[in-house]
Protein backbone atom coordinates (compact mmCIF):
# COMPACT_ATOMS: atom_id res chain seq x y z
CA UNK A 1 0.00 0.00 0.00
CA UNK A 2 1.23 3.53 -0.76
CA UNK A 3 -0.14 6.65 0.91
CA UNK A 4 0.47 10.20 -0.32
CA UNK A 5 0.46 12.98 2.26
CA UNK A 6 -0.26 16.64 1.51
CA UNK A 7 0.08 19.72 3.72
CA UNK A 8 -2.11 22.68 4.66
CA UNK A 9 -0.66 25.77 6.32
CA UNK A 10 -1.92 26.79 9.72
CA UNK A 11 0.36 29.49 11.12
CA UNK A 12 3.18 28.40 8.81
CA UNK A 13 3.93 29.73 5.34
CA UNK A 14 5.29 27.71 2.43
CA UNK A 15 8.82 28.86 3.18
CA UNK A 16 8.80 27.32 6.65
CA UNK A 17 8.99 23.71 5.46
CA UNK A 18 9.15 21.60 2.31
CA UNK A 19 5.60 21.45 0.96
CA UNK A 20 6.20 18.77 -1.66
CA UNK A 21 3.78 15.86 -1.06
CA UNK A 22 5.37 12.83 0.57
CA UNK A 23 4.67 9.23 -0.46
CA UNK A 24 5.15 6.43 2.09
CA UNK A 25 5.07 2.75 1.24
CA UNK A 26 3.88 -0.15 3.39
CA UNK A 27 5.43 -3.36 2.14
CA UNK A 28 3.15 -6.38 2.29
CA UNK A 29 2.68 -7.30 5.94
CA UNK A 30 4.00 -3.97 7.33
CA UNK A 31 1.84 -1.68 9.49
CA UNK A 32 4.14 1.30 10.16
CA UNK A 33 6.08 3.81 8.05
CA UNK A 34 7.53 7.29 8.50
CA UNK A 35 6.91 10.43 6.43
CA UNK A 36 9.79 12.92 6.69
CA UNK A 37 9.22 16.63 6.10
CA UNK A 38 12.20 19.02 6.12
CA UNK A 39 11.82 22.39 7.90
CA UNK A 40 13.67 25.62 7.09
CA UNK A 41 16.37 27.16 9.28
CA UNK A 42 16.10 30.97 9.43
CA UNK A 43 17.10 33.84 11.74
CA UNK A 44 13.59 35.20 12.26
CA UNK A 45 12.24 35.43 15.80
CA UNK A 46 8.73 34.03 15.61
CA UNK A 47 6.12 32.03 17.50
CA UNK A 48 5.82 28.26 17.29
CA UNK A 49 4.11 27.41 13.98
CA UNK A 50 1.88 24.54 12.86
CA UNK A 51 0.57 22.93 9.68
CA UNK A 52 -1.85 20.07 8.98
CA UNK A 53 -0.95 16.77 7.33
CA UNK A 54 -3.65 14.87 5.46
CA UNK A 55 -3.90 11.87 3.13
CA UNK A 56 -4.46 12.99 -0.45
CA UNK A 57 -4.35 9.61 -2.25
CA UNK A 58 -3.48 5.95 -1.80
CA UNK A 59 -2.87 2.77 -3.79
CA UNK A 60 -3.83 -0.69 -2.67
CA UNK A 61 -6.89 -1.61 -0.69
CA UNK A 62 -7.44 0.65 2.31
CA UNK A 63 -10.35 1.71 4.48
CA UNK A 64 -10.81 5.23 5.89
CA UNK A 65 -8.14 7.80 4.93
CA UNK A 66 -9.62 10.82 6.72
CA UNK A 67 -7.17 10.97 9.59
CA UNK A 68 -4.98 14.09 9.90
CA UNK A 69 -1.99 15.13 11.98
CA UNK A 70 -0.35 18.40 13.04
CA UNK A 71 3.24 19.32 12.31
CA UNK A 72 4.74 21.74 14.84
CA UNK A 73 7.84 23.83 14.14
CA UNK A 74 9.45 25.26 17.28
CA UNK A 75 11.39 28.50 16.79
CA UNK A 76 15.04 28.50 17.92
CA UNK A 77 15.87 32.17 17.35
CA UNK A 78 16.39 34.70 20.12
CA UNK A 79 14.24 37.82 20.33
CA UNK A 80 16.16 40.61 18.56
CA UNK A 81 18.48 42.91 20.49
CA UNK A 82 18.04 46.63 19.74
CA UNK A 83 21.13 48.81 19.16
CA UNK A 84 21.55 52.52 18.40
CA UNK A 85 24.42 54.18 16.51
CA UNK A 86 25.98 57.59 17.27
CA UNK A 87 25.20 60.60 15.07
CA UNK A 88 26.90 63.95 14.40
CA UNK A 89 25.62 67.05 12.57
CA UNK A 90 26.31 70.78 12.36
CA UNK A 91 23.75 72.81 14.30
CA UNK A 92 20.58 73.43 12.33
CA UNK A 93 20.76 70.01 10.65
CA UNK A 94 18.99 66.76 11.47
CA UNK A 95 20.80 64.09 13.46
CA UNK A 96 20.16 60.65 11.95
CA UNK A 97 20.60 57.82 14.46
CA UNK A 98 20.75 54.31 12.93
CA UNK A 99 18.63 51.87 14.96
CA UNK A 100 19.10 48.15 14.33
CA UNK A 101 17.75 44.74 15.31
CA UNK A 102 20.20 41.87 15.71
CA UNK A 103 17.86 39.60 13.71
CA UNK A 104 14.44 40.03 12.08
CA UNK A 105 11.11 39.46 13.76
CA UNK A 106 8.01 37.86 12.29
CA UNK A 107 5.91 40.71 13.73
CA UNK A 108 6.23 44.50 13.73
CA UNK A 109 8.37 46.11 16.45
CA UNK A 110 8.34 49.75 17.58
CA UNK A 111 11.12 51.40 19.58
CA UNK A 112 10.76 54.75 21.37
CA UNK A 113 13.90 56.81 22.02
CA UNK A 114 14.32 59.44 24.74
CA UNK A 115 17.09 61.98 25.30
CA UNK A 116 19.25 63.10 28.23
CA UNK A 117 21.28 66.31 28.07
CA UNK A 118 25.01 66.14 28.43
CA UNK A 119 26.50 69.52 27.51
CA UNK A 120 23.37 70.42 25.54
CA UNK A 121 20.31 72.23 26.83
CA UNK A 122 16.73 71.59 25.73
CA UNK A 123 16.88 74.49 23.29
CA UNK A 124 19.73 72.95 21.31
CA UNK A 125 17.61 70.19 19.72
CA UNK A 126 14.08 68.83 19.60
CA UNK A 127 13.66 66.82 22.79
CA UNK A 128 10.35 65.15 21.85
CA UNK A 129 10.76 61.34 22.05
CA UNK A 130 11.09 59.63 18.66
CA UNK A 131 9.42 56.32 17.75
CA UNK A 132 10.76 54.13 14.95
CA UNK A 133 8.97 51.12 13.48
CA UNK A 134 10.49 47.90 12.18
CA UNK A 135 8.03 46.18 9.89
CA UNK A 136 8.07 42.37 10.09
CA UNK A 137 11.35 41.13 8.60
CA UNK A 138 13.15 44.51 8.73
CA UNK A 139 16.30 45.03 10.80
CA UNK A 140 17.22 48.70 10.19
CA UNK A 141 15.51 52.03 10.82
CA UNK A 142 16.51 55.67 11.35
CA UNK A 143 15.57 58.06 14.17
CA UNK A 144 15.74 61.71 13.09
CA UNK A 145 16.30 64.51 15.62
CA UNK A 146 16.29 68.17 14.43
CA UNK A 147 18.84 70.55 15.96
CA UNK A 148 18.55 74.31 16.47
CA UNK A 149 20.43 76.91 14.42
CA UNK A 150 21.66 79.82 16.51
CA UNK A 151 24.30 82.58 16.32
CA UNK A 152 26.03 81.72 19.58
CA UNK A 153 29.71 80.81 19.48
CA UNK A 154 30.00 77.74 21.70
CA UNK A 155 31.72 74.41 22.07
CA UNK A 156 30.40 71.30 20.32
CA UNK A 157 27.64 69.78 22.46
CA UNK A 158 26.45 66.24 23.16
CA UNK A 159 23.42 64.39 24.53
CA UNK A 160 22.59 60.74 25.16
CA UNK A 161 19.96 58.67 23.33
CA UNK A 162 18.36 55.68 25.10
CA UNK A 163 15.47 53.28 24.53
CA UNK A 164 12.54 54.18 26.77
CA UNK A 165 9.91 51.68 25.57
CA UNK A 166 9.16 49.06 22.91
CA UNK A 167 6.25 47.10 21.50
CA UNK A 168 6.64 43.59 20.10
CA UNK A 169 8.99 40.91 21.39
CA UNK A 170 12.57 42.12 21.77
CA UNK A 171 15.65 41.13 23.71
CA UNK A 172 18.12 43.59 25.25
CA UNK A 173 17.23 47.29 24.99
CA UNK A 174 20.03 48.76 27.11
CA UNK A 175 22.15 50.19 24.29
CA UNK A 176 22.68 53.97 24.15
CA UNK A 177 24.17 56.41 21.66
CA UNK A 178 25.64 59.91 21.63
CA UNK A 179 24.31 62.78 19.55
CA UNK A 180 26.92 65.46 18.80
CA UNK A 181 25.97 68.96 17.63
CA UNK A 182 28.86 70.78 15.93
CA UNK A 183 28.95 74.56 16.39
CA UNK A 184 29.15 76.51 13.13
CA UNK A 185 29.42 80.06 14.51
CA UNK A 186 32.60 82.17 14.35
CA UNK A 187 34.17 83.55 17.49
CA UNK A 188 32.97 87.14 17.96
CA UNK A 189 35.10 89.98 16.55
CA UNK A 190 35.58 93.11 18.68
CA UNK A 191 34.86 96.28 16.67
CA UNK A 192 33.77 99.88 17.18
CA UNK A 193 36.65 101.13 19.34
CA UNK A 194 36.81 104.94 19.00
CA UNK A 195 39.53 107.35 20.07
CA UNK A 196 39.05 109.69 23.01
CA UNK A 197 41.11 112.30 24.80
CA UNK A 198 41.51 113.49 28.36
CA UNK A 199 43.48 116.04 30.29
CA UNK A 200 46.68 114.66 31.71
CA UNK A 201 46.20 113.09 35.07
CA UNK A 202 42.65 112.07 34.17
CA UNK A 203 41.94 108.52 33.06
CA UNK A 204 41.49 108.19 29.33
CA UNK A 205 38.36 106.44 28.16
CA UNK A 206 37.59 104.61 24.97
CA UNK A 207 34.13 103.87 23.74
CA UNK A 208 33.41 100.33 22.46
Amino acid sequence: ITVTLGFTNGTTTNGDYTTTPVVVTFLAGATTATATVATTEDAIAESTETFTVGITSSTGTVGSTTDTATGTITDNDNAPTVTIGDATIAEGGNLSFPVSLSNPSATDITVTLGFTNGTTTNGDYTTTPVTVTFLAGATTATATVPTTQDAIDELDETFTVAITSTTGTVGATTDTAIGTILDDDNAPTVTGITASSATEGVDRKSVV
